[in-house]
């Protein structure tokens, strides 16, 4: 009996594999057998059950070819197999009657051909590809009550919400070709061989750059330009700079076609204007414009048009490209980002009424006329960048606390090449905003405030780095909208106009205003705003009283403010404080009746004048890193050993520093002590309590003696000791 049912097992599926339809997946799987062990992971095929598994990814990254090599690899293993392809747009193409025929197909394939028959539980196997609508899963397979055990489903599509919505079992997002794959595919369809031929080694690899690993570019443009001159090749990269080819265009174009309105506005503003930008600073611009950012940039990473990379957004640069053709074919003017169309726009008021973004890099022009009312006729104008350098320009260091183009006095630097590149643009005194911009980003902004008449009700973000400003504007503006603003490095900023109409703002960075003597004391109306930079403002001395209403307030940084010399009292108020940074200040020593019981990490270093910590240490019960490097300290509280949340203590370079406190065996989160170049002699006993310490820099303390007796972890004191002393 075993035996009959075995041998009619093997003749079924000898059966099968002579009569299953095998797809048509064309030459040329470079890197295929990497992407097809992911998806046969997640189909799971020695499990009985029915497993239903997504596989999703950007228009022509390669679902289909994948799902059809899995098709015609496992179908000789089920009873029945069905390949249902681009039901997207056979939906679309035939409203109502595609679906019809696509049920009618999937019936025929399940049941044999006989549509009358009720549809009864079969090991099936069925592919559904471009899906891009749930309506089309519930007409398609409805609850999939019918699929027998055994079966399986694979769904391919664009949208990831999609599948998560169905509830598959599990999804898997095609990745672009790494640069070896890239280079083997584009080269198979360019040279019909692995190598490129001679001479066209630069351009082969201009064109692979250009295709950032998408197949079907890499297809498209391979096989364009198969045969081709040299001189041909060159034209053609020149042709893509500006026009992509149509074939690529329209495969990426079905995924914008597939947003609402106002995700479309946001794919827009982000392939136009935004570029690979902090995710978060985006969100808030956008839902200013009334954008509802955070489901819209959802709704376009589940579509694969934007990725979030450490909470930056990203674009794939033929997207850009696609959307950028959308924008000067449909929406002609309404951004603008290309030198000659904002050159054309400007000199000839063309369209400009219809200008809703507006990006200008000074450096791509050497000298930028126009009318100095264009940019009050942008009635329509929400988004405004002037750019006079590289954005990396103002890139931190690796510490995070200085750009790299600091170099010790901030007056000697460092703002000398903006300005060079704002100056070709000249403003007259009759120069405008308009009323309906949102956010403002203009580095070495020329004019000595904004203009008299500056409206900024609409206002949520305000940037004018190295700017010329003295004073940012004349009189009361009325500013509720406002969240930022970055005034870096505008070394005659003097002071802060009142702050009372602005009770929304939540970062106000003014780092390098070296002219800046005071904070006006109405800053303590500001109960949202969360970050305080004030690095490098080399005149402040002080801070008013009423900084204490901060309750906000989560990072105060007075990092190089070398005449700050007395901080305010803090009781209690400012209890969102986690990070206060007051390292190269003047400070000589911290309130007895400070609170910093929020506190997570407190700065000092270089504080060549600070020699006395505060009593109440126990008090800072949240600090993780305190950094005492470099100051006047001889000793430490005995309070210290009772900061258990401790990670970080640094007293490196503290020369005067004799003696460890006894009692530190409550510190037991402490992974980092550096005593390097200290006076200390010894340390204590319950140093061996902090089981978390894993580095005890004790190198160049001269006057070291031993190494503590009692110590409970071993392990720690032979690797400390061998290392550092």
């Amino acid at each position: 009996m075993y035996e009959s049912k075995h041998i009619k097992e093997i003749t079924n599926r000898i059966f099968r594999q002579l009569n299953c339809k095998r797809l048509d997946v064309g030459t040329n799987l470079v890197g295929i057998d990497y992407r097809l062990n992911k998806v046969n992971l997640l189909l799971d095929m020695g499990s009985n059950d029915i497993r239903m598994i997504g596989i999703y990814g950007v228009g022509g990254i390669g679902k289909t070819t994948i799902s059809k090599v899995i098709y015609n690899k496992l179908s000789p293993e089920f009873e029945c197999m069905s390949f249902l392809e681009n039901i997207g747009e056979i939906s679309k193409t035939k409203p109502g009657l595609g679906l019809h025929l696509l049920k009618n197909q999937l019936c025929d394939d399940i049941q044999d051909g006989d549509r009358g028959a009720t549809m009864i539980k079969k090991k099936v196997f069925i592919v559904l590809d471009d899906v891009d609508h749930l309506e089309q899963l519930e007409r398609l397979l409805g609850n999939g009550g019918w699929l027998g055990e055994g079966s399986r489903v694979i769904i391919t599509t664009r949208n990831k919400h999609l599948l998560t919505v169905q509830g598959v079992d599990g999804m898997y997002e095609v990745p672009e070709l790494k640069f070896e794959e890239a280079k083997e595919l584009f080269n198979l369809y360019a040279f019909k061989q692995n190598v490129p031929n001679l001479g066209f080694v630069y351009l082969s690899c201009s064109m692979i750059y250009y295709c950032q690993g998408l197949p079907i570019a890499l297809k498209v443009l391979g096989s364009l330009l198969f045969s081709k001159t040299i001189s041909e090749w060159k034209s053609e990269l020149h042709k893509l700079e500006r026009e992509p080819e149509m074939e690529i265009h329209n495969v990426l174009k079905r995924s914008y076609d597939g947003l609402n309105d106002t995700e479309k506005d946001i794919l827009l503003d982000v392939a136009c204007f935004f570029g690979d930008e902090d995710k978060d600073s985006v969100s808030r611009i956008l839902d200013g414009c009334t954008f509802y950012a955070k489901i819209g940039l959802k709704k376009l990473t589940d579509m694969c048009l934007i990725t979030i990379s450490n909470n930056n957004i990203r674009m794939h640069d033929l997207i850009r490209q696609m959307a950028r053709k959308i924008v000067r074919k449909d929406y002609k003017w309404s951004r603008l980002w290309d030198p000659r169309d904002i050159d054309s726009a400007l000199s000839t008021n063309e369209g400009i009424h219809a200008t809703e973004t507006l990006s200008l890099d000074l450096r791509q022009f050497n000298r930028v006329c126009f009318d100095p009312n264009v940019l009050a006729k942008m009635t329509k104008l929400r988004l405004l960048k002037v750019r006079s350098i590289t954005f990396s320009f103002f890139r931190e260091d690796h510490f995070g606390r200085f750009p790299y183009f600091y170099r010790g006095d901030p007056n000697d630097e460092p703002c000398d090449k903006i300005k060079e590149n704002a100056s070709t643009m000249k403003l007259g005194t009759d120069f405008e905003f308009p009323s309906e911009l949102r956010y403002i980003c203009w580095d070495g902004y020329l004019l000595e405030s904004l203009p008299s008449n500056f409206d900024g009700k609409n206002l949520i973000e305000l940037q004018l780095r190295c700017s010329n400003i003295k004073q940012l504007w004349h009189g009361n503006k009325y500013l509720e909208r406002l969240k930022v603003i970055d005034m870096s490095y505008s070394k005659k900023l003097i002071q802060m106009p009142e702050f009372s109409s602005m009770s929304n703002l939540k970062q106000l960075i003014l780092k390098g205003c070296v002219s800046l003597i005071e904070i006006h004391p109405s800053i303590g109306v500001l109960k949202k705003l969360i970050t305080l930079d004030l690095r490098l403002c080399v005149k402040l001395k002080g801070l008013p009283s009423s900084i204490i209403n901060l309750k906000a307030l989560v990072v105060l940084d007075l990092s190089g403010c070398s005449t700050f010399d007395k901080f305010p009292e803090i009781q209690g108020n400012m209890r969102s404080l986690k990070e206060l940074y007051l390292d190269m200040t003047a400070i000589r020593e911290l309130p007895n009746g400070i609170d910093l019981e929020s506190v997570e990490i407190l700065d000092l270093k270089f504080c060549s004048e600070f020699e006395k910590f505060p009593e109440n240490v126990g008090n800072m019960k949240s600090l993780k890193k305190l950094c005492l490097k470099n100051t006047a300290v001889k000793d430490l509280p005995d309070s210290i050993g009772d900061l258990e949340c401790l990670e970080d203590l640094d007293l490196s370079y503290c020369s005067k520093f004799e003696k460890f406190p006894e009692n530190v065996g409550n510190m037991k989160r402490l992974r980092w002590l550096w005593l390097k170049n200290t006076a200390v002699k010894d340390l204590s006993d319950s140093i061996g309590d902090l089981e978390c310490l894993g580095d005890l820099d004790l190198s160049d303390c001269s006057k070291f003696e031993k190494f503590p007796e009692k110590v409970g972890n071993k392990k720690f004191k032979e690797a400390s000791f061998k290392k550092y002393c």
